[in-house]
């Protein structure tokens, strides 16, 4: 197994801060390399992400060979819609020889949810945890065929997880999946949330109409399908609910960002 930064943190039982890059449209690569110049000193790797929400971006091995040159250190997303196992291979082949060596093994999201619904077909010839064992099968040196490799790979194989999945039920579009309770791992947080807010001094009938509108849509059957595509779900909540909702969020992340001695910014 190569030696990675990150792998390194996580093996100490460190905190490691990881940034995502989401490649641009243009090819250009003066903005990656701006963004990994920004990210230099702060962060311990950079997750590239990989056509994500089914839109065409840069080559995620190519952000990645240019962040290496900036003197960060990659995590090459890679997902199984867009690329056959032998394309998949050979991305992975060419990424090692380019200095890449943390992989984040994902299936994509569907193309559904992208402006190439109906002219781009997925592939998935396997699903995330298929990628994960094939990268492990180059790390051991053989292609998924059985070819031998006379250089094996060492690559850091990352997965993930599903970002709902501490929700209290489970979702419809993966009903198969636990919860974090119900494997009980109660205090266990991944998810992540959004809200609209206004400046203070709105006037009031301002905000409630706002809010009505927004909670009208949120709570909508079209909407809520439309976000299980992304597999996850609209929140809900009103005004009343969401204050002491941030406030306790507020109180919550503060101790884990001084319990990880993170620098405020």
């Amino acid at each position: 197994m190569s030696a990675t930064r990150l792998g390194g943190v996580l093996a100490a039982g460190g905190f490691a801060v990881t940034a995502e890059l989401g490649p641009p449209r243009d090819p250009d690569a003066a903005v990656v390399r701006a963004a990994g110049r920004a990210l230099r000193d702060h962060v311990t790797a950079v997750n590239v992400t990989d056509n994500p929400a089914a839109t065409v971006k840069m080559s995620p091995v190519a952000c990645a060979a240019l962040l290496l040159d900036e003197g960060l250190e990659p995590i090459l997303q890679l997902t199984s819609r867009d690329r056959n196992l032998m394309a998949l291979q050979a991305e992975l082949l060419g990424a090692w020889a380019l200095g890449v060596r943390s992989v984040l093994a994902l299936g994509g999201d569907p193309v559904t949810v992208g402006v190439y619904d109906g002219l781009a077909a997925e592939v998935r010839d396997v699903d995330a945890a298929g990628l994960a064992r094939v990268i492990t099968g180059l790390n051991a040196g053989r292609l998924a065929a059985g070819e031998l490799l006379e250089m094996p790979t060492g690559f850091l194989i990352i997965g993930a997880a599903n970002p709902l999945v501490d929700a209290p039920d489970r979702l419809r579009a993966s009903p198969n999946v636990p919860t974090m309770a119900e494997l009980g791992l109660k205090e266990v947080t991944t998810q992540s949330w959004s809200s609209i807010m206004v400046p203070a001094g709105t006037p009031t009938p301002v905000v409630d109409r706002l809010a009505a509108a927004a909670h009208a849509a949120m709570t909508s059957e079209r909407v809520r399908t439309h976000f299980e595509k992304f597999g996850t779900r609209p929140m809900t909540q009103q005004k009343a609910e969401m204050i002491p909702f941030i406030e306790k969020e507020i109180v919550r992340w503060r101790g884990v960002i001084e319990r990880a001695g993170l620098e405020k910014q």
